[in-house]
């Protein structure tokens, strides 16, 4: 070989390793990150939630005058790649812990997996909650009412519920250390349930809705041609969290959704806002403890019954709504021996 064909050589195997170098810098994880948000987010964890090609980075990042308060993203990003790229926000927030099972944020809980054991947490294919344990809340920062809410929102893309449940838990463990709290024993190896939208919505039993002995919606809480029992959906067993939404049949498909929760974390966290009771949700008194129950109907639900009330005497709408959880809260008690409301 002469000079010239070896110099070619020698310069063609260096435009390769620096080609192999580059894609390994702007297309994968090779020599990045091991932490993000401030050390609370660990690369592993983020990366199996976010399991598409291209290199993690973060695009957003705010911390409070706490070292464990933000908000923050962490996304994927690639040169060879078009299109969006999957990213996911994760924020620390103060809030009620009524918030996964009342705010619209966190709609159809049924389709959600939720956690076994101690700690309070559900999560889908693009969100997951965890509540951190009891002993952090007066240890990290709080408006009166409120307790420490992780979440995770998905974008431009999914993850299976066990990924965004495991990043959930070790940032709240980051949190949770830093905060100088205890972790629980079970953290990063939480258990959930089958996840509740593997299930097909099934004829609701107008006897006994949502599977729950006894249970009848009110009379006036049905309106003919505008909410009327159709299909419903509820989680799987196993946890101390179960939820079920009413599919009703009626124009801008209205839907009520039910939850009720055993879990230690939640019920104090429920009882450190609204007491044992107030307006769609109470707690109840049993026998290993309270027990959460809420009901929380979407607009269009909300726009059928202003239709049909907005004009009758007194607050019908109001009643009706009381009749709801009542009628919710008779039946989830003696389904699971807690004094009735």
């Amino acid at each position: 070989m002469n000079r010239g064909a070896k110099i070619g050589s020698w310069v063609a195997v260096a435009v390769v390793l620096t080609g192999a170098g580059l894609f390994g810098r702007w297309n994968t994880d090779v020599f990045g990150q091991e932490t993000f948000c401030h050390d609370a987010v660990s690369s592993t964890a983020v990366g199996a939630a976010l399991n598409q090609q291209g290199r993690l980075t973060t695009r957003t990042e705010y911390e409070s005058k706490d070292p464990y308060g933000f908000r923050c993203t962490v996304q994927r990003t690639s040169k060879f790649i078009g299109g969006a790229q999957p990213s996911v926000d994760i924020d620390l927030t103060a809030d009620s812990a009524t918030a996964p099972f009342q705010s619209r944020l966190w709609k159809t809980p049924s389709t959600m997996s939720y956690t076994k054991g101690d700690m309070a947490g559900g999560a889908s294919k693009t969100r997951a909650w965890l509540l951190l344990p009891a002993e952090c809340w007066d240890k990290v920062p709080s408006r009166k009412g409120t307790v420490p809410l992780l979440s995770l929102e998905l974008n431009n893309g999914e993850a299976a519920e066990r990924q965004l449940m495991d990043l959930a838990v070790s940032t709240a463990e980051h949190i949770a250390q830093t905060a100088g709290c205890p972790i629980p024993d079970e953290t990063g190896t939480v258990a959930l349930t089958e996840p509740g939208g593997s299930q097909l919505p099934r004829p609701t039993d107008p006897d006994n809705v949502c599977g729950l002995k006894g249970f009848t919606l009110p009379s006036n809480a049905v309106i003919p041609s505008r909410a009327e029992p159709g299909t419903e959906r509820s989680t799987t067993t196993g946890a101390q969290t179960w939820a079920c939404d009413l599919y009703l049949k009626g124009p801008g498909k209205p839907q009520i959704s039910l939850a009720l929760s055993r879990n230690l974390t939640v019920v104090a966290g429920v009882q450190r806002d609204i007491g044992t009771g107030s307006g769609e949700r109470k707690v109840l008194n049993c026998q290993a403890g309270g027990m959460y129950v809420t009901v929380n109907p979407n607009e269009a639900y909300d726009d059928a019954l202003l239709d049909e009330y907005e004009y009758a005497k007194g607050d019908k709408i109001g009643e009706t709504r009381t009749q709801l959880l009542s009628s919710f809260a008779t039946a989830a008690a003696a389904e699971h021996g807690c004094t009735a409301p």
